[in-house]
């Protein structure tokens, strides 16, 4: 079955409406840490914390393919388009 990430999409976009962040500030936000525990891509010997990091960086990434954020890493932040 496939994984639907639309909600964790959502949240993540509408944290970056407001500012470009960094990772740890995204992170930060409840709604998109608790969506991407609830996700639960757990990996084998990894804790549900670095579990949730690597979710949420999956989905920066797929986004950053997709057009709808930018990385700067002139200033290690993200933004949303």
């Amino acid at each position: 079955m496939k994984t639907d990430f639309s909600t964790i999409d959502t949240l993540i976009l509408e944290a970056l409406g407001k500012r470009p962040l960094y990772l740890g500030e995204i992170l930060a936000v409840v709604a998109v840490r608790d969506e991407a525990l609830r996700l639960d891509r757990r990996r084998a010997g990894v804790s549900p914390g670095e579990s949730a990091d690597m979710t949420l960086n999956e989905r920066l990434q797929a986004l950053r393919r997709n057009g709808r954020v930018t990385y700067d890493p002139a200033t290690s932040r993200w933004e949303g388009r």
